[in-house]
């Protein structure tokens, strides 16, 4: 259909030429009228999808933060003088040697800031 020959003759004479550019505009006018209601369906979708992602959780605080403040939990335990190193273990489902060892741990740290 593109090929012009061996003597570059003319594809379409003037008549074909004018169908041709009506049928492509056409398609062009269809596919922009296809093109614009899938940006505007994908645009409904995105917002959606921020809708949901706003409605999330706020992020889980640093593993740091938990750990140090299970460790303080314990150690107030402790302080109080009326749980032991395997009352409190029983609790926060740990050995007692792990409490023991938290324990010390906070009073080193507290003898050092004394300093």
């Amino acid at each position: 259909m593109t090929a012009r020959g061996d003597r570059r003759e003319n594809i379409y004479d003037d008549t074909d030429r004018e169908k041709f550019l009506a049928i492509l505009g056409q398609v062009i006018e269809n596919f922009n009228r296809v093109y614009d209601h899938f940006q505007q369906k994908t645009k409904a979708l995105f917002q959606d999808l921020n809708i949901l992602k706003a409605q999330r959780r706020s992020p889980a605080p640093p593993l740091e933060k938990l750990a140090e403040a299970h460790a303080n939990r314990i150690v107030a335990m402790y302080v109080i003088g009326e749980y032991s190193y395997s009352q409190i273990a029983v609790f926060f489902n740990m050995h007692f040697t792990a409490v023991g060892k938290i324990v010390r741990g906070a009073k080193a740290n507290s003898g050092k800031k004394d300093r």
